[in-house]
């Protein structure tokens, strides 16, 4: 990379409003994201101009590395990546011969994915940036405070169910609020409807 690519590559990821600027880093769902896709969209440019391939691919490599065989279906639930998502990754993949997908059982319909010795090789290469840009990126942490910060993060990661299932409740009960409010406004102070409130 040369010095003025790697200037357009700094100015790219430093680039636009600072978080604290729009109050994103005071609300830290929000935070979270915007940090994680200014590390998405950063890594998977230096993938798609060293390997050709975008951030889809490397979490695909990365599970399949990891678990094995799995199904497509499996794939899209672990990493949350849509259905379509999903196919369309796995057509390119297997087009680059990264790939293979088998029927799990003799004439069933579910297809099992398997990295090739080419994928696996591609991985390895992979891992090796995304090793170095976490390297670079917790380089501001001291040891400890990374293990901290992984400790941390298990911990929300834990508790995302609850969230899901308090927030059902919360607005559950804010449109239960919100239909009381409105039949309330429906009735005149003298007991009658409004106009506005059909018979």
């Amino acid at each position: 990379m040369s010095h003025n690519d790697l200037n357009d590559e700094r100015a790219r990821v430093s680039g636009g409003i600072d978080a604290s600027q729009i109050g994103v880093s005071r609300h830290i769902p929000s935070y979270l994201v915007w940090m994680g896709a200014k590390l998405s969209n950063a890594a998977s440019r230096h993938f798609r101009n060293t390997f050709g391939v975008g951030i889809e691919v490397w979490r695909v490599l990365v599970m399949l590395s990891n678990c094995g065989s799995v199904s497509a279906q499996e794939i899209g639930q672990t990493i949350d990546m849509d259905k379509g998502a999903v196919s369309r990754t796995l057509r390119a993949m297997q087009a680059l011969g990264l790939v293979e997908m088998k029927a799990k059982i003799r004439g069933g319909r579910t297809r099992v994915v398997t990295l090739t010795d080419a994928g696996n090789d591609l991985f390895v290469r992979m891992e090796a940036v995304a090793r170095e840009r976490e390297r670079l990126f917790l380089e501001a942490l001291s040891e400890d405070e990374c293990e901290a910060l992984r400790d941390m993060l298990s911990r929300l990661e834990e508790q995302l169910p609850k969230v899901e299932d308090g927030i059902l409740r919360f607005l559950a009960r804010a449109k239960g609020k919100g239909d009381a409010g409105s039949r309330r406004r429906g009735v005149s102070r003298h007991g009658g409807r409004s106009r506005s409130t059909p018979r």
